[in-house]
């Protein structure tokens, strides 16, 4: 957990004598929904309040907003509850179409707008206990879940938060 929580990647590599193997927030995630961990804490203490940008703000602007904010997911204002990720932006820069552009008009590449990029819906659950998002969680790993007071739960949210809070623990 401390290697989630230092390099704030969603995977990290476990070493465990010759052995490496990685580790990512989507299968300790799984861990909890078998209960094999237990959260002891309830969503209000660990969800964001989501951060918006309009569609027709530039990509660019997006990437920005992410740096500076330190996040990865934005609601798209006119989508109402769709969201774009870090994850969607990448697979549109460089998807095989974008990459042309880049090579035939380099100042054009990342002047498209926000509203180009493909959007998802996150998932729902009720505000409560952890233990209920974590089975509400989507399996990809942009997913993430709102709640009924429009508060966003992502995987950070269900592992790294509630260990920092010391609210996490293994199963007897």
């Amino acid at each position: 957990m401390e290697a989630f929580s230092l390099t704030k990647f969603g995977g990290v590599r476990i070493t465990r004598g010759a052995e490496e193997a990685l580790l990512t927030l989507g299968e300790v995630v799984d861990l909890i929904r078998n209960e094999r961990l237990l959260i002891h804490t309830q969503t209000d203490e660990v969800c964001s309040i989501p951060i918006a940008i309009a569609g027709d703000q530039p990509i660019i602007e997006a990437i920005r907003k992410m740096i500076s904010d330190n996040i990865r997911r934005l609601f798209v204002m006119e989508g109402k509850g769709k969201f774009i990720s870090d994850r969607t932006i990448i697979e549109y820069m460089f998807s095989p179409k974008r990459l042309e552009v880049a090579r035939d008009h380099p100042e054009e590449w990342i002047g498209e707008e926000v509203s180009k990029l493909p959007t998802k819906f996150p998932g729902r659950c009720r505000t409560g206990d952890l233990d209920v998002a974590a089975r509400a969680m989507g399996t990809a790993p942009d997913d993430c879940l709102t709640t009924d007071e429009w508060r966003v739960i992502s995987r950070w949210d269900l592992v790294v938060k509630p260990w920092r809070l010391r609210r996490l623990a293994t199963a007897e």
